[in-house]
């Protein structure tokens, strides 16, 4: 009995463990591209409004590297914070793919369930598409302005719901110049 009881609280650690090593895992992930998109975000910002001036013409070059300074210097924490709410609701949705794995078989007995399950798989992707999306803004507005997290994912939040016609237009036609740009590099790789 002894020996089953101490195979069990194995198994638990490692069940545990394994779920502990994906949300540091996804999480990293979703640092990573926080600390890339606000440095590029940063980049790009300096060279809009200081590109001009001839004065600071000759640090444009260094721009890249000044503004990955400036995201490990003053805005780590935003990233990781940003990074960890992507990662929880993506934590989420894995829990959510565990369970309806493991439930199959009541699925099967119950359509209610089943289809409970696929309304909130669908409301947590959903989720984190929008998560993504304001996070995304959040980090350019992190790097221009040069504010927390919070602030920055209400001021980005509060400048899409005040354009939102003009976002899901310029997103329309961007998708579409991609999707055309995607179809002339196959038709070209084809023809060659």
């Amino acid at each position: 009995a002894t020996i089953v009881s101490q195979s069990s609280d194995g198994e638990d650690i490692v069940f545990y463990m394994f779920w502990y090593h994906l949300f540091g895992i996804l999480w990293a992930n979703q640092f990573i591209s926080a600390i890339s998109m606000t440095t590029i975000a940063g980049a790009y910002s300096y060279w809009y409004f200081y590109g001009r001036d001839e004065d600071k013409k000759a640090d444009v070059p260094m721009a890249f590297m000044r503004s990955l300074s400036r995201v490990f210097r003053f805005h780590i924490g935003s990233m990781a914070f940003g990074a960890m709410l992507v990662a929880l609701v993506q934590l989420a949705r894995a829990i959510l793919m565990y369970l309806d794995k493991n439930t199959k078989t009541w699925q099967d007995k119950s359509v209610a369930l089943r289809i409970a399950f696929k309304v909130i798989h669908c409301c947590l992707w959903c989720f984190e598409k929008l998560l993504k999306f304001i996070t995304r803004n959040a980090y350019i507005f992190i790097a221009i302005n040069g504010k927390s997290f919070c602030a920055s994912a209400k001021h980005a939040f509060m400048t899409i719901l005040k354009n939102l016609f003009l976002v899901g237009f310029v997103n329309l036609v961007s998708g579409l110049l991609i999707l055309l740009g995607k179809v002339m590099i196959m038709v070209g790789c084809g023809v060659l």
